[in-house]
């Protein structure tokens, strides 16, 4: 009964990351077909996490009251329409209100989360996590690669392969996902209620791991968001250059963001191969071994290492090292920080809380990208990078505050009798 719900779960996310995955690797070159600057790409991108941290919360808390089902096959839903808004995107304005529409979808984390919260018990609450990082890391693995190599055939494509396969994810969550048992009977089911939700972030711990979860995604941002950029700038914009003095300005740009979207697509798949191996393989017995508070400051060390060395890599090749070594950071770190706020939590406010912590995480989305794009332009192409290892540090020694794990919470009253 626990393993079914918990597969289709997997499914569901790793379609809905494969699709978010493909579009990563053209978006910047797809913004600069239009004559969108570094800052204005990195504006696109924060538009999406925008979107995300208004929703996040939205959707977690609507999923405590009406069920996690039905926000699910919603949010997929408005994802299939924004992805095929951007294959069809005829302007800058058609782009970001693309990405727009796909980040009010995508913004089903904290639900599907949730989802696992439900039908795990408390100890396989980091395993249960893992697993949905796990569809992360295998969506980051095959998302970014095809879409580097269908953005080498046609810019657009990867939109419109997107757009299917969140179509096909929401037609398979429809006839197979069900209402957990708690959701379907009404049992738990609750009103928004902001204010009890702002109490509990008050809690021991919560607060706390509130501002590690966006510290923590302020830092990656910034890398996720100039991730394309600073392969094109730093790799294939010279080589291009170099080998392309015969060909036209236009053919020139064209062979530079085919080329960057293959490398980038790379470099991500990297990262997610081995987050998928870790997530999905080791995070359940490293946690049982070491406690996630242990898991999450490894992560933060890792991360800081990680940025730190990032911009040094002599060439391209000497990258992917560097990307694995950021992506164990990540791997260790995420799953660790959702399983010590979920347990930190009351057992029917999961969906909102939980929806608190994607919601500052979508909030660090859209302030990473717009500080990482400033920097790239105006600093230097290993700013935002380095900015980001000094926030992974200073995270670590906020780890360092986490109390003991207090006995599983009662419900509050204050949520009990809305």
């Amino acid at each position: 009964m626990r393993r079914s719900p918990l597969f289709v779960i997997f499914l569901t996310v790793f379609l809905d990351l494969l699709g978010f995955g493909l579009i990563i690797p053209i978006l910047p070159y797809y913004a600069e077909r239009f004559g969108a600057s570094p800052s204005v790409i990195t504006l696109i991108m924060a538009s999406y996490s925008l979107m995300q941290f208004l929703f996040a919360p939205v959707w977690g808390r609507l999923s405590d009251r009406i069920g996690r089902r039905p926000i699910i096959l919603l949010s997929l839903l408005v994802s299939t329409v924004g992805y095929t808004l951007l294959g069809f995107a005829g302007s800058l304005v058609h782009v970001f209100a693309a990405r727009i529409l796909a980040g009010i979808g995508n913004a089903n984390l904290p639900t599907a989360q949730a989802y696992v919260a439900d039908v795990t018990r408390p100890e396989e609450r980091a395993r249960g996590m893992g697993l949905v990082g796990m569809a992360f890391g295998l969506g980051f693995v095959f998302g970014p690669a095809f879409g580097g190599f269908l953005g080498s055939v046609w810019i657009p494509l990867p939109a419109f392969v997107a757009a299917g396969l969140t179509a096909f994810d929401l037609i398979l969550a429809a006839i197979v996902l069900k209402e957990p048992a708690r959701h379907a009977t009404g049992q738990g089911r609750q009103p928004l209620r902001l204010k009890a939700l702002i109490a509990a972030a008050r809690r021991p711990n919560i607060g706390l791991l509130l501002v590690l979860f966006f510290l923590a995604t302020f830092a990656f941002a910034q890398l996720e968001s100039t991730f394309s950029l600073y392969i094109e700038h730093r790799f294939t914009l010279s080589e291009s250059a170099a080998q392309g003095s015969a060909a036209a300005g236009k053919a020139i740009a064209d062979t530079t963001h085919q080329a960057a979207a293959r490398a980038t697509g790379a470099a991500l798949a990297v990262i997610g191969i081995v987050s998928a191996v870790i997530q999905g393989g080791l995070i359940g017995r490293l946690s049982r071994r070491f406690g996630e508070k242990r898991l999450a400051r490894a992560g933060l060390l890792l991360l800081a290492i990680g940025l730190a060395i990032f911009p040094g890599a002599p060439t391209l090749r000497l990258l992917f090292p560097i990307c694995a070594v950021i992506a164990v950071g990540s791997a260790l770190l995420h799953p660790s920080l959702v399983a010590l706020l979920s347990r930190s939590a009351g057992a029917h406010e999961q969906g909102g809380i939980l929806g608190l912590g994607q919601s500052l995480s979508s909030l660090a989305r859209v302030l990473g990208p717009m500080l990482g794009g400033v920097l790239f332009q105006h600093v230097g192409l290993g700013a935002p990078y380095w900015t980001g290892a000094a926030l992974m540090l200073c995270s670590a020694l906020l780890s360092l505050n986490l109390r003991p794990l207090p006995d599983p919470l009662p419900i509050e009253p204050g949520l009990e009798s809305a």
